[in-house]
């Protein structure tokens, strides 16, 4: 549990301009004070289990799925240990602070810098998976996950502009 909040932290620190499209998972915005970060989810191939009725997924699929998750996972262990060493090297705490001070936004700039090796391979796993995903999907279902990606777009672009949170429909 500790590694994956890790992973969410350590992708989270890296400023990443990322487009929905078929192929990329939602971007999540994380508020740290008056810095607005953004990320992709960790583990893309979880996007497509989570929604695995919305999908219409068979046990085929959501078995191949699965095992290309633990696949996944298996290969980034080794990166996201060394950011979650890293993060303790550069004092980042795991959990944001409601403001981020001058001295927190240093250790930010500089975790970013020294992880950005460990991010750019966990980022090129995450692909590479993400288009063996896409690979077992039918049609119909790559244009389930277009439409499911579009309205938790929508959703969290009306959460940022402070209206209410309508629940997304696949």
């Amino acid at each position: 549990m500790k590694h994956c909040q890790f992973v969410v932290l350590a992708i989270v620190a890296l400023p990443l301009a990322v487009e929905a499209s078929a192929q990329t998972l939602p971007v999540r915005i994380v508020r740290r004070g008056a810095a607005t970060l953004e990320v992709t989810a960790s583990e893309p191939i979880s996007f497509f289990i989570e929604h695995s009725k919305d999908l219409e997924l068979t046990d085929a699929q959501r078995d191949t799925l699965m095992a290309l998750r633990r696949r996944l996972r298996a290969q980034n262990a080794p990166y996201v240990k060394s950011l979650d060493s890293l993060r303790g090297v550069v004092g980042l705490e795991v959990e944001p602070s409601p403001r981020a001070n001058e001295k927190e936004r240093e250790k930010l700039d500089r975790f970013q810098k020294l992880s950005a090796p460990f991010a750019d391979s966990i980022r090129a796993n995450n692909d590479v998976a993400r288009g063996e995903a896409w690979t077992w999907l039918e049609p119909s279902q790559r244009t389930r996950v277009d439409s499911i990606l579009k309205a938790e777009r929508d959703a969290r672009l009306r959460e940022q502009a402070g209206q209410p949170r309508r629940r997304p429909s696949a």
